[in-house]
């Protein structure tokens, strides 16, 4: 497992100290069965790594299915700007356990070719560039959807997606007024995110569950779907996503 994979991860932080929990993937209490759980999903290396920069060190190069553990300072274990929710913890010493769930080396370069799929009716338009999305287009005069809705613009061949997997994507979202919100495109750094678990917006929860790894789809999500994510000027309106499912893990 490299410093460049997306990860999939439980783990457990405690002070040495004073036993305080400083943050878990692992329920309090006896797990029911089939319970679902937010866990840490991203990468290890980099300004964006999910793990304080000794605790990510242990994990690099580790086989899925490994437990690390990890004890020392707390001034060695955090980097200067405290990469986690942790600094309650900062006073002595802190241990963390770590369990590597799943790793995915993902690979640019699998953009589509094809040209640009004909918009559904009162769908927004994708312009794209060598097989990237590089606009979104509103249908002029059509106003913001009240459901959520979903058109394919290329069919994936990979798994299919399910409550509580975690996933590596590429996006574009606008409001529905068509003033852009971001693009992991143009920042050329797909995110990763967990859906089934309320980690997510409703609406992409909803829009992905069942989706195959490879589908590239434009999502319309309505503001009652969008659980306090959207812009404070856009509330009132829906957010339009185009979607690169990379992986699965």
């Amino acid at each position: 497992m490299g410093e460049n994979d997306y990860v999939r991860l439980d783990y457990y932080a405690q002070s040495i100290k004073d036993g305080r929990l400083l943050g878990s993937t692992w329920p309090e209490g006896k797990a029911k069965a089939g319970q679902l759980r937010s866990q840490l999903i991203g990468r290890l290396g980099g300004p964006q790594s999910i793990l304080p920069p000794k605790v990510a060190a242990a994990v690099i190069g580790k086989p899925v299915g490994s437990r690390i553990e990890v004890q020392g300072p707390s001034e060695k274990i955090l980097d200067q700007k405290g990469a986690t929710s942790t600094d309650n913890g900062l006073k002595g010493g802190q241990v963390w356990v770590v369990d590597v769930v799943n790793s995915v080396q993902v690979k640019e370069g699998s953009e589509d070719k094809a040209q640009s799929v004909v918009p559904d009716p009162g769908m927004p338009s994708i312009e794209s560039k060598a097989g990237k999305p590089t606009s979104i287009k509103i249908p002029k005069g059509e106003k913001s959807p009240g459901k959520l809705k979903v058109q394919r613009l290329r069919a994936g061949h990979g798994p299919e997606v399910k409550t509580g997997d975690a996933l590596v994507l590429h996006y574009m979202a606008s409001q529905w007024n068509g003033k852009p919100i971001g693009s992991s495109w143009q920042q050329k750094d797909p995110v990763s995110l967990q859906v089934g678990t309320g980690s997510v917006m409703k609406g992409i929860d909803e829009a992905l569950i069942g989706r195959k790894v490879g589908d590239r789809l434009t999502l319309v999500i309505p503001p009652a779907m969008t659980a306090g994510s959207a812009p404070k000027n856009a509330k009132s309106e829906a957010l339009v996503f185009v979607v690169d499912l990379l992986a699965r893990l």
